[in-house]
């Protein structure tokens, strides 16, 4: 019932006649709609670094990676190396877009790419070998989650809030 008043309005006016804070008015669906934004952002930057490297490796050594034939254990790690830091800046942009819940954020990313991730590998059976796809799913989360974690120090030492090299 109070939800009710409050987004209604004569609630919203009885609100304001109360002296009650304006921001007490604001959906609380305006979070979860920059958050969902954010993710969206976030998995957009992983999804073209990941790509963009596909692309590079493609053209330095053809058939280096799965879709193109048998790949080595050489392009394989650089392939999870390019596709971890596709991760992490994804989960960095998505912390920047949610100032105060970064690695929050940067979760629900993690969380999302691995659903994706497991999406692909459950529909692309025998592309690459057990440990690649194990690996890469292992390192999702953790590294959206890294990415999140150093969006939201890089925020607090900008904000004079973290001393750097005090006693």
């Amino acid at each position: 019932m109070r939800y009710f008043f409050k987004n209604s309005p004569a609630g919203a006016a009885m609100f304001v006649r109360l002296g009650l804070e304006r921001s007490l008015l604001i959906s609380s669906g305006e979070p979860m709609r920059r958050t969902l934004l954010a993710v969206i952002a976030g998995f957009l930057v992983a999804a073209l670094l990941a790509a963009a490297g596909d692309v590079i490796v493609q053209q330095i050594a053809p058939g280096a990676l799965p879709e193109a034939g048998q790949p080595t254990t050489g392009w394989l790690f650089l392939a999870l190396g390019y596709t971890a830091l596709g991760g992490a800046a994804g989960g960095a942009v998505a912390a920047h877009l949610t100032p105060g819940r970064e690695v929050r954020t940067a979760l629900v990313l993690g969380i999302t790419l691995l659903a994706v991730g497991l999406l692909v590998v459950i529909g692309r059976p025998g592309t690459a070998p057990l440990w690649y796809h194990g690996a890469s799913l292992a390192l999702v989360i953790p590294v959206a989650l890294a990415g999140g974690r150093w969006r939201a120090s890089r925020r607090r030492l900008m904000s004079g809030n973290i001393s750097v090299g005090a006693r």
